[in-house]
Order: structure tokens, then sequence, then C-alpha cells
């Protein structure tokens, strides 16, 4: 009950009789539990030991293996990439780029579309075509 309430309760002349009051629980108390340890009676276990016996062991030896004759595998040297940063609107990014996409000639690069170098080099398709990429490429593939 709150100091205001109280103050009305005298003002006004009611009396309220205090809440009864709940008695404590005490927690149950448990008996103190005993535990009863038997002792473990173990029979006598008599140890058997048994005579080691060695076998004879023969020698194996392994014939070498013949092994297959090896081919040399000659690679053929790579031709250098072509220079595309000579067709205009490719720089030194651009051509890294198809590079990695493994289009290293002019023959291939005059081969693809606009719309797959798109995907390659993230430049515009429209501006590719525009610049000519694949015409300057065809030319340049018949001066090398």
């Amino acid at each position: 009950m709150g100091f205001l309430q109280s103050l009305i309760d005298v003002i006004t002349g009611r009396t309220r009789k205090p809440a009864a009051k709940k008695p404590e629980s005490k927690p149950p108390v448990e008996a103190p539990v005993k535990e009863v340890v038997k002792p473990k009676v173990e029979a006598p276990v008599e140890k058997v030991v048994k005579p080691k016996v060695e076998a004879p062991v023969e020698k194996v030896v392994e014939k070498p293996k013949a092994e297959a004759p090896v081919e040399k595998v000659v690679e053929k040297p790579k031709a250098a990439p072509d220079d595309f940063t000579a067709i205009r609107g490719v720089g030194l990014a651009t051509q890294e780029r198809l590079n990695e996409a493994e289009i290293t000639t002019y023959a291939q690069l005059a081969q693809a579309t606009p719309e797959q170098l798109e995907k390659i080099t993230g430049r515009s398709a429209v501006r590719i075509a525009a610049d000519g990429w694949a015409s300057q490429a065809r030319k340049l593939a018949r001066k090398s």
C-alpha cells in the first residue's frame, strides 16, 4: 500500500485490515542416506604362460619391377599472344581479361561476338561493335 493511499484512508476515515501473512513454508528435510558398500570378492586367477615358439623365417627377396618406358612429352612452345592494345578501345586490363579467357590471337578475337566479348571484358557490346574490334582484329590477323 502506498503512502498516498494511506493518507487518503486516514482523511476519509477508512481503515484497512492488514493482509493475513502466509505461513512460511520450509523445504522438506530429507534424512541422510547411508550408502552400503559391499566389498568385492575376487577369485584367485592363475596366469598361464605359453612358451614362445619362433618359426624359421624365410627371406623374401622381391624382384625389381620392370619400369614402363617413359615417353618424353615435348610441349610445343606457346606462341606469344597477339598485342590487342593495337585495337582501338582495348587497353592492358582488357587484353589480360581476353588472354585469361584463352583468346590470344587476332583471329580468335575476330570470331567472337560482341556479346561474348562483353561477358569476358565487362565492356559494353554496343561499344565493342562501334569501335569495330572484329574488323580491326581481322586486318591485324592478315598482317601477322
